[in-house]
C-alpha cells in the first residue's frame, strides 16, 4: 500500500510529496489556424521542470507552454524543437528554430512564456516576429 499525505498525494521514498502527474493540455492557433491541439500546459513547478524531458519525439499538434518563462535549455532532450518567446500579450518576440538536442540554449528578454513545438512549425505556419499567438486552455 502506498503511504498518502494529508494532502492524499503520494509520498516518495524519502519521504517527499510526489508530484501530481496529469497534465493539463491547451490549444494554440496562429491567424486562426491551429497550430497544436495537444500542448502541454506547464504552469506549475513541477510541470516545467519536467517539460518534454523523457520523450522520444513530438508529433504534429504536439508541444509545450511553459508559463512563466524566458529560457530554454535542450540538456537532456532527444530531439531538436522550434522555440517561441511570448511576451505578456502573447506575440512573438524572438524565436529559435530547430534548437538542438543537449546544447541547445535560448533566452528572451521580456519573455513571458515559452511554446516549444516539432521542428518546421515556425516555417510550416508562416510565424513572424510581432505576431500574436492565441492561446486557448487548459482542456
Amino acid at each position: 500500500m502506498t503511504k498518502r499525505h494529508r494532502s492524499s498525494r503520494p509520498v516518495g521514498e524519502r519521504g517527499l510529496i510526489m508530484p501530481k502527474t496529469h497534465q493539463a493540455f491547451c490549444t494554440v492557433y496562429h491567424r486562426g489556424q491551429e497550430v497544436g491541439s495537444r500542448v502541454i500546459w506547464a504552469v506549475g513547478f513541477w510541470s516545467r521542470l519536467r517539460g518534454l524531458l523523457g520523450r522520444l519525439h513530438l508529433a504534429a499538434g504536439e508541444g509545450c507552454f511553459l508559463l512563466p518563462a524566458s529560457s530554454v535549455h535542450m540538456m537532456g532532450m532527444l530531439f531538436p524543437i522550434d522555440v517561441v518567446f511570448l511576451d505578456k500579450e502573447n506575440r512573438v518576440i524572438k524565436m529559435a528554430p530547430h534548437l538542438s538536442p543537449w546544447f541547445g540554449l535560448a533566452w528572451a528578454r521580456g519573455a513571458r512564456a515559452v511554446l516549444e513545438l516539432p521542428v518546421g512549425t515556425i516555417q510550416k505556419y508562416g510565424i513572424e516576429l510581432g505576431e500574436r499567438l492565441e492561446v486557448k486552455g487548459p482542456i
